[in-house]
């Protein structure tokens, strides 16, 4: 039975990933240079990228199972791209009508706002 200690430490855990960091809640303040232009008018996503870079760092990205790395190209086309669902659920269904350039999209922002990502992949 695990003690009291360990089980507040797994709450503590459990909560750092899933609420915002202070690091993430000051990001909204952070000179612009630091933030893509793109999410400068949207906290709630800066914070959320906080929140994925952790994830990241404490998973590679070779090592994600499908369903989060569907989550975070999911993020990425609705939260930073404005991708309508509609839109998303036809990209995941191939139906594009743009010819794939959506997901292309998807893969560029993934790159320049994970470019570790890119490396894990083998794409350099």
């Amino acid at each position: 039975k695990p003690s009291t200690t360990t089980a507040a430490a797994t709450n503590q855990e459990e909560e750092s990933i899933t609420q915002p960091s202070e690091q993430a809640a000051t990001a909204a303040t952070a000179p612009p240079s630091t933030i893509p232009s793109i999410l400068t008018s949207k906290p709630r996503t800066i914070r959320a990228l906080d929140i994925w870079g952790r994830r990241l760092q404490a998973v590679p990205y070779n090592r994600w199972t499908l369903g989060a790395a569907t989550a975070l190209d999911h993020w990425i086309a609705v939260d930073v791209l404005d991708m309508k669902e509609s839109t998303w659920e036809d990209l995941l269904d191939g139906l594009a009508e743009d010819g794939g350039g959506k997901g292309r999209d998807i893969l560029t922002v993934r790159g320049m706002l994970f470019p570790e990502m890119v490396v894990a992949a083998g794409v350099e």
